[in-house]
């Protein structure tokens, strides 16, 4: 439907109030196949479940899982505006790094991520698998552009002989142009 793309194996559409819910089935092994794929424009996720509203172009839904900067964003409930500028997620995780199955998350209570700008963010934690780490922050907020943006790197830590643990590569980048980087 117009720049829409909607895939999942149970569709339902009601032609009354402009809705419609999408699921994936169970096979008869207990697997879950053919959960909903949405794509509009740039943004791509998927979910478990979802119900999106054709006339207010609104969204909520079940366990999503997309791909943010340089990492993977999941939560387990979901709303979106009509143009899907705006994402509330309540009961988030980041991961920071392209494999969504990775063990080293961020849990957050609630996210707004506004498109091409910004994350921002309620109180949260780090976790290593299901371990919470003692590494908590009340809010944040984290760039969300592809563009270049002058700010602060942030650094990598590290366990060495020579220098037992430790923090590398803090920094400030200031791209200078288009041409020079």
């Amino acid at each position: 439907y117009q720049d829409i793309k909607l895939q999942a194996e149970r569709i339902e559409y009601d032609f009354s109030n402009y809705t419609v819910h999408a699921e994936g089935v169970q096979d008869t092994a207990g697997v879950w196949i053919g959960q909903p794929v949405f794509e509009q424009a740039e943004s791509k996720f998927d979910a478990f479940a979802m119900d999106y509203n054709f006339k207010t172009k609104k969204a909520y839904v079940k366990q999503v899982q997309t791909d943010v900067i340089d990492g993977t964003l999941t939560g387990s409930q979901v709303k979106t505006t009509d143009d899907n500028s705006v994402i509330w997620v309540r009961k988030g995780e980041y991961c920071p790094c392209e494999d969504p199955n990775a063990k080293t998350r961020f849990r957050i209570g609630k996210l707004k991520v506004i498109k091409d700008k910004q994350i921002v963010t309620g109180p949260g934690y780090l976790s290593l698998g299901k371990v919470p780490m003692p590494l908590a922050f009340p809010f944040g907020f984290f760039p969300n552009s592809e563009k270049k943006q002058a700010g602060l790197i942030m650094p990598s830590y590290g366990n060495g002989f020579d220098l037992g643990y430790f923090l590398t590569d803090l920094g400030f980048y200031m791209p200078v142009n288009d041409m020079v980087d």
